[in-house]
């Protein structure tokens, strides 16, 4: 499958926080003696290798018609030092450092650069990665169309904002040591997030294995409505910017999102993945014990957003596919679950987001002044599940979360087909 692995340097491959000095600015075109040898002693002191040159060697063994590469925002000399020190016996195929390209990370420059010096182009995405430890590295394999995994052996203990940032753009695949690495490499599909492992694999049927969600917290600043919400998150698709054409490509959910448009029936991977999600999300949102431990079986309603004024009966239409895939065999072991799909209605008035092209502001109040809840009695003392095709700003969640709770919902899972992802 793989014809290309483009690996991050600092905190990819090596833990390299105490080499600041080396790969700033001032020391750019610094080819000299004085500076290799500094640096190797350096290196000599003090290296953690995250990903040791036997890994290295066993990717190479299990993909050997795959090209080897190192992208990395440090200067090429300082990158070819470290690399030569650390890998002795791994040839890499190609060094792209700070120099080499106008635009480093997050701009995908060096990725193209790459591809084209082992005679790839842009459609051949889908059997290239791109790995690395950090946010412009998962945004810089998006705009290059190819897949992104996120290496995470050099992160501390206490993640700081940048480390939440690269795990909130949700990459294609993620490792935390070198056999985790190999692990996701070798069977991909398997570690996709939950919707788009079942579409890959085109799994009917719902697969417990392919259970992996995302939980996203949504803030809302609007003024007397300050708060968050939590929305757990199947999938992402890939937003209409010409940066992402590479990726859209050959992305399937995003594909099926987007025809799923003007259409009122979902595949049935789309069912199977939901009711998987339905199981992860609610158990985790309610602690891990309230099916397992409760002595009294639980009431739980499913609803999901409304149609906006004018538009077809999607989500209320998906609702009703939920239930026969219920009636077929429960969503939840000991729960009562009942289905409501027209809790939530639409006031006139309200606006397209976006095809009014709303900011994040103008959503919110949108939304808080058209949003009304019209079932307050099948909420009122149960656990509930509100379900929507995609998240962007989540302004409609928040505030439907908002009025559940209000009418007495004892708790309310949240969850998302996919997350909107954006330059």
């Amino acid at each position: 499958m793989w014809k290309l692995f483009i690996f991050d340097l600092d905190n990819t491959l090596v833990h390299s926080d105490h080499l600041e000095k080396f790969r700033g600015r001032e020391n750019l075109h610094d080819n000299s003696k004085e500076y290799k040898k500094t640096l190797l002693s350096a290196l000599e002191d003090d290296l953690e290798i995250l990903i040791d040159e036997e890994s290295i060697s066993n990717l190479q063994e299990e993909f050997p018609d795959a090209e080897f590469a190192v992208f990395t925002t440090a200067p090429r000399f300082y990158a070819k030092t470290i690399l030569d020190f650390a890998y002795p016996n791994i040839k890499w195929t190609k060094i792209v450092g700070f120099e080499d390209v106008r635009q480093t990370k997050p701009d995908p420059q060096g990725i193209h650069d790459i591809m084209e010096s082992v005679e790839l182009d842009r459609t051949d995405g889908e059997y290239i990665a791109m790995i690395g430890d950090g946010e412009k590295d998962i945004k810089a394999a998006y705009q290059a169309g190819v897949w992104a995994v996120l290496f995470t052996n050099g992160w501390p203990r206490n993640w700081n904002p940048s480390h939440w940032a690269a795990k909130n753009q949700m990459p294609d695949l993620e490792a935390k040591d070198p056999k985790k690495l190999l692990e996701v490499l070798k069977n991909p599909e398997d570690h996709l997030w939950n919707l788009e492992a079942h579409i890959n694999q085109e799994e009917d049927s719902p697969n417990t294995e392919l259970d992996k969600i995302h939980k996203v917290w949504k803030f809302c600043n609007l003024e007397g409505s300050e708060g968050r919400c939590v929305v757990y998150v199947c999938g992402r698709i890939f937003t209409k910017y010409e940066i992402f054409d590479d990726r859209r490509y050959w992305h399937p959910l995003t594909e099926v999102i987007d025809n799923l448009k003007e259409q009122v029936e979902f595949p049935d991977e789309v069912v199977a993945a939901t009711v998987v999600a339905i199981k992860e999300a609610f158990v985790q949102n309610n602690n891990n014990a309230l099916i397992l431990f409760t002595p009294r079986a639980p009431s739980v309603v499913v609803t999901c957003i409304p149609r906006k004024p004018g538009r077809p009966r999607r989500m209320e239409g998906f609702l009703d596919q939920l239930r026969e895939a219920h009636s077929d065999k429960p969503l939840l072991k000991r729960a009562n679950v009942s289905f409501a799909p027209d809790c939530f209605l639409f006031s006139a008035g309200v606006q397209s987001h976006h095809g009014d092209h709303l900011k994040l502001a103008a959503r919110f109040k949108n939304v808080r002044d058209h949003l009304e809840l019209t079932d307050s009695e099948s909420i009122d003392g149960k656990h509930v599940i509100l379900l929507d095709d995609v998240l962007t700003t989540g302004a409609t969640i928040y505030f439907a979360q908002k009025l559940l709770m209000e009418a007495g919902a004892l708790s309310v899972t949240s969850i998302a087909f996919a997350q909107a992802i954006s330059p």
